[in-house]
């Protein structure tokens, strides 16, 4: 299972944008695909079409790992198209796991959830929250590379050398990968 964190520092540069075109693409090629919406706005579920109703979500997945395949849904895709894609439903509620210093276990805890399903899955697409803290930094343990998303704008470029920054950061000191 290969898996992919599309992250930015700077909000509306078109991160969840370029997670639903590389979920599509995936999905075209008959990846077997689940997109996880860590991002806090939660804007992946509708861009899938998937209703969240009657599943748990990413928040309850960061508490508890093991329960990740309760929070995993089939994308409205499935519905038109032959192929298998699914999302880790995103929450609102998982700005609750964004503090700015997470313990090595909290930052430990998508890897642990991704896991559990690794069998199930050959790519792996997070859709990352527009910071430095413990969500980012979560998606960058679990993660194999990382696509950092900008736009031309001087603010979003200088944001983005501080990602690229956290990324040598991560690489040093949690995960050798990203």
């Amino acid at each position: 299972m290969h898996v992919l964190s599309v992250s930015s520092l700077k909000g509306g540069v078109g991160k969840t944008t370029v997670a639903l075109g590389l979920a599509s693409a995936a999905f075209s090629r008959g990846l077997r695909t689940l997109v996880v919406d860590l991002d806090p706005q939660s804007d992946v579920s509708p861009g899938m079409d998937v209703n969240p109703e009657g599943y748990a979500n990413v928040a309850d997945v960061l508490e508890k790992p093991k329960s990740v395949r309760s929070a995993i849904a089939p994308s409205g895709w499935n519905k038109h198209y032959e192929g298998a894609i699914d999302l880790l439903i995103g929450s609102p509620s998982a700005i609750n796991f964004d503090g700015p210093h997470p313990s090595i276990r909290e930052i430990w805890k998508l890897e642990e959830a991704l896991s559990v399903v690794e069998n199930d899955y050959d790519f792996v697409i997070i859709d990352c929250a527009p910071s430095l803290n413990a969500l980012t930094r979560t998606a960058r343990a679990a993660t194999d590379q990382v696509v950092v998303g900008t736009d031309p704008g001087p603010f979003a470029v200088h944001a983005e050398d501080h990602a690229l920054s956290a990324l040598e950061d991560a690489r040093r000191g949690v995960n050798p990968h990203p």
